[in-house]
């Protein structure tokens, strides 16, 4: 059955990473990494938060087209440098608070201790494939949970670069096809 003739699922995912997946040379400062997917009914999303953040945007910003990457937020530069100024940093952190806290979402997360990892196993998978195999897991129990299986959920994931996008987006299309046939998934890099 091909992705045009399935009925869609009432869920959307958004992936994201924090911390390097790579075991060497290992950062001793961030020895983690974590993979996360925030799960959203789509209807919630597009008729409340959706709406939001675009109105956050064009009240900061000016337009919609800034990214809003933490650290960006946390570390101010090109569209983000009014963050400097502690009133408006304040008044934007409030609004983005303030929409999160309202926002109906789910969040699946791991968190890979690398060193941990390294101390355990000789040749260790790589953290970013382990995580990701226990989100889909989890993911799989919650779409099935709300009689989601058999309709595709669209996973959207970041592409921060050329080889690593090529790389992720291979490592979820197979992890996928490898153990989680219960769940119609596709994933979409967007970069």
């Amino acid at each position: 059955m091909t992705s045009e003739q399935m009925e869609f699922s009432d869920y959307i995912v958004f992936v994201d990473e924090s911390g390097s997946p790579t075991l060497s040379p290992m950062d001793p400062d961030y020895p983690i990494f974590a993979l996360v997917f925030c799960v959203f009914e789509k209807y919630s999303y597009c008729d409340r938060i959706q709406p939001a953040i675009k109105r956050l945007k064009f009240d900061f910003f000016g337009h919609d087209m800034a990214v809003l990457h933490g650290h960006e937020i946390r570390k101010p530069r090109g569209d983000f440098e009014f963050l400097l100024n502690p009133v408006r940093r304040a008044a934007f952190l409030d609004r983005l608070n303030s929409i999160l806290s309202a926002a109906d979402f789910h969040i699946i997360a791991h968190v890979i201790d690398k060193k941990k990892l390294v101390a355990k196993y000789r040749s260790p998978f790589d953290p970013y494939h382990i995580a990701l195999r226990m989100n889909l897991e989890q993911l799989n129990c919650f779409l099935k949970d709300r009689k989601q299986l058999g309709k595709l959920t669209h996973i959207i994931a970041e592409s921060r670069g050329a080889k690593e996008g090529r790389v992720r987006q291979g490592g979820v299309i197979s992890a996928v096809a490898v153990g989680h046939r219960q769940a119609a998934l596709a994933v979409m890099c967007r970069g």
